[in-house]
């Protein structure tokens, strides 16, 4: 995904982007896992060695479901259906979308983990220079390697999202100090979102809370020297984000909210 075609599919919704990648890669042709049992990956569907990745669709309902665990959810939700092909960076915009839309639907739980834990941290050690021996990885990280300024349009737009997941963590632990219930906590959150976000963006205070997206993925296996990601933090901290953006954000997964 190289500008032009960032620009032509930025303001779609989740669905609707599914449906694009449908259209440029294909439907898989099988479920991701082999039985209910969610034990074993369907090798038939994969395309890795075309630097695909495949990303479950109703992660926009639950995350993580290309684990063991997500054996609890429905099966049909490993169906070829249900899912979809995308390069690495596509992967990443599909989150961030997912993240954009159900922050207050689905209470900050989609979207955000396989990001922050996995693809953003991979990215950023290929826009730094790490090359992978794997021969899979070279044909991926190869399809996406000079599209930084992609990947930092996409960086800002996970980055707003990110502001609500800090806020949520801090307005936690305060409360939990008088408050123990942590069901109730979170209703008062999201019953007052609005007003709590708006005490952030008072002298441009959100600020310090952008983050998620410092961390290297190959370091943690000593793969890579994750100073040498300093590049692409310094391109990320350069990144401009005003107030306005946050309380577009905010109106944005409330008119999901609303619509679900």
């Amino acid at each position: 995904m190289n500008m032009e075609e960032y620009e032509k599919i930025k303001d779609c919704n989740y669905f609707e982007y599914c449906n694009y990648l449908y259209k440029k890669y294909g439907i898989p042709q099988g479920s991701y896992f082999l039985t209910p049992s969610c034990k074993s990956k369907n090798k038939k569907i994969s395309r890795g060695n075309e630097g695909l990745y495949l990303h479950h669709i109703m992660e926009y309902k639950e995350a993580l479901l290309c684990v063991k665990g997500a054996s609890s959810m429905p099966f049909e939700w490993q169906e070829g259906k249900n899912l979809v092909y995308c390069n690495l960076l596509e992967h990443l915009l599909l989150h961030t979308m997912i993240a954009e839309e159900t922050f207050i639907s689905n209470r900050l739980k989609t979207g955000f983990d396989g990001a922050t834990f996995f693809i953003i941290p991979e990215l950023n050690d290929v826009y730094s220079g790490f090359k992978s021996k794997t021969e899979w990885l070279i044909t991926a990280h190869n399809l996406i390697k000079n599209e930084e300024k992609v990947y930092l349009q996409i960086i800002k737009r996970f980055q707003i999202c990110h502001f609500f997941r800090s806020i949520y963590n801090e307005y936690t632990m305060n409360e939990y100090v008088q408050n123990k219930n942590l069901s109730k906590i979170k209703n008062a959150f999201f019953d007052n979102l609005e007003q709590i976000m708006q005490k952030y963006l008072e002298f441009d205070l959100f600020k310090i809370y952008l983050g998620g997206v410092y961390s290297s993925f190959n370091a943690h296996y000593k793969l890579w020297d994750g100073n040498k990601n300093d590049y692409i933090y310094k391109k990320i901290q350069n990144i401009k984000i005003e107030s306005f953006e946050i309380e577009n954000a905010y109106k944005k997964a409330l008119s999901f909210c609303k619509n679900t």
